[in-house]
């Protein structure tokens, strides 16, 4: 098994998307710990142009490689509804990113965002 840590993040229906995503993960996670949800006001490229953030990390084990699951992950983004054109307007009904696998970081500006280190210490 695998630990890894997982973001979760929707700028529209956010309580409903980031529900729905935690369901699907179950999938693939085991022994999973949320932390709580923080709203944010959007960052970087759709700073200002979007809606607020709904954001949320999962630490938990895996079976899954790190390709596998990056590619579990997108399958479920596509499953609720997200597309490349929604991104370009500022629409994110989810995001689920791998930030970490097995000790391996991903996102590294993920990482120095301001919520990020809020959630992090919620995972303390």
């Amino acid at each position: 098994m695998y630990s890894v840590l997982i973001s979760l993040a929707s700028n529209a229906q956010q309580e409903e998307h980031l529900a729905e995503a935690r369901k699907a993960l179950a999938a693939a996670l085991h022994e999973e710990r949320y932390t709580a949800e923080i709203w944010t006001e959007p960052e970087g490229k759709t700073k200002g142009t979007s809606a607020p953030y709904l954001n949320q990390l999962v630490s938990a084990s895996t079976s899954l490689g790190a390709d596998e699951l990056n590619d579990f992950l997108k399958t479920i983004e596509r499953q609720l509804g997200r597309t490349p054109e929604m991104r370009r307007v500022g629409t994110v009904p989810i995001d689920l990113d791998l930030l970490q696998w097995d000790g391996q970081r991903f996102h590294q500006r993920d990482w120095e965002r301001n919520y990020m280190r809020q959630l992090l210490e919620l995972l303390q």
